[in-house]
Order: C-alpha cells, then structure tokens, then sequence
C-alpha cells in the first residue's frame, strides 16, 4: 500500500514567494500597533532602569556630601557650627537672617562642581528639611535667649528704682520711681515672663521696699517702729525683724 506525503502549506511555497509586492497590499494593522507597543516597552524598561540608577548615584553622593556640609572644611563653616552660633544670639530675626545667609553659602559651595540634576535635586530637598528643622531649634533657642536678657533687664531696672524709693532724697525723686516701677510691674513683658509667679513676685518687691523703707526709719528714730509696722503690709517674719531692730537700736545708742 502506498503512503501519500504531502507538503505542509504553512512556509510559503514557491508559488506564492514569487507573487510581487504591490503598493495596495494589506497589511493586518495589528502587526504595526505589536511592533510599536514592543519597542514602547523597551524604551520605558530602559528609561525607568536609567532613572532608578541616576536616584542611586545622587542619593550616594549626597550621603558622601552630608559629613563635609555638617562639619564644613578650610573654605566654608559647617551647618552644625552655623546653627550652634545663631542659637546663641539674643534676637531671634537677626539670627534667622544669619543662618539663611550662611545656608545659602553652603549650599552653593556644595553644589557648585555638582553636574547631576537628580543630585541637585536631592541635596536641594535635603537642604530645605533641614533648614525647617533647623529654624525651628534656633527660633526657641534665640527666644529663650532674649527672655533671658529681658530678665536680666527687668532686675537689673526693678533693683534700682527700689533703692530710689528707699533711699531718694526728694519726694518728686521717691514718687516718679514709684510710679516707673508700678508700670514696670504691671507691663505685660512683666506678667508674660514670670507667668504664673507674676503676682508672688510682685509682692517679693513690694515687700523688700517696705522692709527696707523700714530699717531705714529706724535707724533715725527706732520709736517709730509701730508707725512702720502699720504702714507696711509685711509677713509676719519680717515684722519681728523689724522689732528686734528697734529693741536693738537704743542698746547700741547707749553703748
């Protein structure tokens, strides 16, 4: 019995390879939209491999960079100098103004031989987060800084009218720094830097002016003491004071 062979129909056979290309032959519109769709893939593949190795390199050499904009070299401070110098200064804006100043310097100096656009971008967004962290540290520290001044200042102020009041020679004298320390003790920079103790405070100075004004009347004539006891409106501790003063006065007048 004879076995028929026959030739697969798939390959293109002699007959239809010869059959010339024409201008109006159809082309499936699948085949181009495959081939566009492939090499669009290719070209994001490579692309995203080329963004996500460029983010690597920057992010690495900002993290090399970190240490020399911290600690600074021969040319330029570091940030960390910078932000301990402008903490230490008593008025918060001239502060913020300084390290702005120095920031912008560091940052150029840093970024001047930098070529990479994702590295500049980088060290931009790392500049700026620290920067906010920065001012934020430095506008406390600064406030603390000129409250403290204004401490300084208010007892450096107070301690002198109360000796005025104490120990001034002419009414208009006494009077005008007894009205100056009223408005002293009633100003709000006052209240708003002892807070809670504004009050036990205020009767700290009050009490010290009667004390004084006191021990001062006294030592011309120690008979008056309970004129000054009614005048006053001093504890109980320093009213004995007062009396062991006087008790003491003739004592050492007749001696």
């Amino acid at each position: 019995m004879a076995i028929k062979i026959y030739q697969s129909q798939i390959r293109p056979t002699e007959e239809i390879g010869n059959v010339p290309t024409t201008a109006g032959m159809r082309i499936s519109p699948e085949i181009p939209a495959a081939i566009g769709r492939a090499s669009s893939e290719f070209l994001g593949s490579v692309k995203d491999f080329y963004v996500e190795q460029e983010k690597i390199k920057a992010e690495t050499e900002v993290l090399e960079k970190k240490e020399k904009i911290y600690n600074g070299d021969e040319n330029i401070p570091g940030l960390s100098r910078v932000k301990d110098e402008a903490s230490k200064m008593e008025d918060p804006d001239e502060a913020n103004k300084y390290y702005k100043e120095q920031l912008k310097n560091i940052q150029e100096y840093h970024t001047k031989d930098t070529k990479s656009f994702f590295t500049k971008r980088v060290l931009d967004t790392f500049l700026q987060k620290q920067a906010v962290e920065d001012s934020i540290n430095i506008r406390n520290a600064t406030t603390n800084n000129l409250l403290e001044r204004s401490k300084l200042a208010l007892e450096a102020n107070t301690d002198r009218l109360k000796k005025t009041i104490v120990y001034g020679k002419a009414d208009l004298e006494i009077q005008n720094a007894t009205n100056e320390l009223n408005t002293i003790l009633e100003s709000d920079v006052y209240n708003r830097f002892f807070g809670k103790k504004a009050a036990e405070e205020k009767n700290k100075v009050r009490e010290d002016i009667d004390y004084y004004r006191g021990l001062r009347t006294l030592d011309r004539d120690p008979m008056k003491i309970n004129e000054v006891i009614t005048n006053s409106n001093l504890p109980l501790e320093k009213i004995e004071k007062l009396r062991s003063n006087a008790e003491t006065k003739p004592l050492l007048i007749a001696a």
